[in-house]
């Protein structure tokens, strides 16, 4: 048996256990740049993890109701069209380790590619899936 969640705040320690347990060990990029050294060894997605489940609410953990065990997590914000007009240098400078920058900077391209979705379905706002995280094999 599954449960489904919000995620709340008291649950970031197991958010951030899933997110060191697969994602950042299974992510090419961040593989290829050598970021992950361990638990909290990457100080720009422990910063957005948080972010996504203290300020939009909108992020669901999976739970084995019979162990109470998570299992796995989706990490959801809200993408604003005024994103889209936030300057590289400035996504740039908000990285904390510099390391994270090659990543950051693809995720905001990737953010100037798809700006048409807001045109196209008249709206300001979409929902955001930005990371799944799993420990199921």
């Amino acid at each position: 048996n599954i449960s489904y969640t919000i995620v709340r705040p008291h649950q970031l320690p197991e958010v951030h256990k899933l997110m060191y347990q697969s994602f950042h060990k299974d992510e090419p990029m961040t593989n290829h740049l050598g970021l992950c050294k361990g638990s909290f060894s990457i100080p720009d997605s422990d910063e957005m993890v948080e972010s996504l489940v203290l300020n939009h609410n909108l992020s669901i953990l999976a739970t084995d109701s019979d162990t109470n065990t998570p299992l796995a997590v989706v990490l959801n914000g809200v993408f604003e069209e005024n994103e889209l007009y936030v300057p590289r240098g400035e996504v740039i400078n908000s990285c904390i380790n510099q390391d994270f920058v090659p990543i950051a900077s693809i995720l905001h391209e990737v953010q100037l590619l798809s700006g048409g979705i807001f045109t196209r379905y008249g709206t300001g706002r979409m929902f955001d899936i930005k990371v799944s995280s799993s420990t199921i094999p």
